[in-house]
């Protein structure tokens, strides 16, 4: 059975998220420094916080390792009462350093019967390695041409990929998964992700991409590489080719 691939584009009423000055996403620091705007000293709020439930929730995050390339990277894994084996569900997390467990979302799926496996990939905390911002940043100072260097970030994102399949392979392998229903998703960096992945297949049952590149949509060559994921070639058979739903009029413009 061929994957369904599910593509919500998320956007704002204005258009999209603005792309770093090279086409790619940027902090936003670096963002406030190019353009003059001075950084405030306060500290980020959290964007919501958790109702007394999901911190009891949280506690049921069972804290594991996984290996990938070397390194055992970390990560999370929710699991719904009973034995299974349980469908499950892989969430791609973006570009933040110190990505969360999201109870939120382990409380929804768990709800609905599926295990929720969030890998950390490498250089994210606690994952050991090269956090890939600063891989970016790196880039950024060293080239000076700008395709050059949209197409080394998006080959960055191949390498962190492979963290992606490493997961996937060891949440099959967990006796409570069954390892033939496998969905992948991801918000952001985690679409990107998410997409990247469902071009290798990896035997996953459905992907499910939230944004992908919403801050990175004019680098080029990052552009053109999901929308090849999300159009066949017109010589596939309609039988071949993957489902996909956006979720604004802008976004269905893009895979027409």
């Amino acid at each position: 059975m061929r994957p369904i691939l599910l593509l919500l584009a998320l956007t704002s009423a204005g258009g999209l998220q603005p792309a770093g000055f090279d086409g790619f996403y940027q902090p936003a620091r670096l963002i406030q420094s190019q353009i003059g705007e001075k950084s405030s000293s306060a500290p980020v709020k959290p964007r919501h916080e958790l109702t007394a439930e999901l911190k009891e929730f949280r506690q049921t995050a069972i804290p594991v390792q996984f290996p990938s390339n070397g390194l055992m990277l970390s990560g999370w894994v929710y699991r719904p009462q009973g034995p299974g084996p349980f469908p499950a569900v892989v969430w791609n997390h973006g570009s933040e350093q110190e990505p969360t467990a999201h109870p939120d979302l382990g409380k929804f799926y768990t709800s609905h019967g599926y295990v929720l496996f969030l890998p950390i990939r490498h250089g994210h905390t606690p994952s050991p390695g090269e956090y890939i911002q600063d891989v970016v940043d790196r880039y950024r100072a060293q080239t000076h041409d700008r395709a050059t260097f949209q197409r080394r970030v998006v080959e960055l994102q191949d390498v962190y990929n492979e963290d992606v399949a490493a997961a996937i392979a060891w949440i099959k392998k967990q006796p409570f998964v069954d390892g033939k229903h496998i969905v992948v998703t991801g918000c952001s960096y985690g679409g990107i992700q998410t997409l990247l992945t469902a071009e290798r297949g990896l035997g996953v049952s459905a992907f499910i991409a939230f944004a992908p590149a919403a801050m990175s949509w004019g680098n080029d060559e990052l552009r053109s590489r999901l929308l090849a994921r999300c159009v066949p070639p017109k010589r596939r058979s309609s039988s071949s080719r993957p489902r996909t739903i956006t979720t604004s009029a802008r976004a269905r413009s893009w895979v027409r």
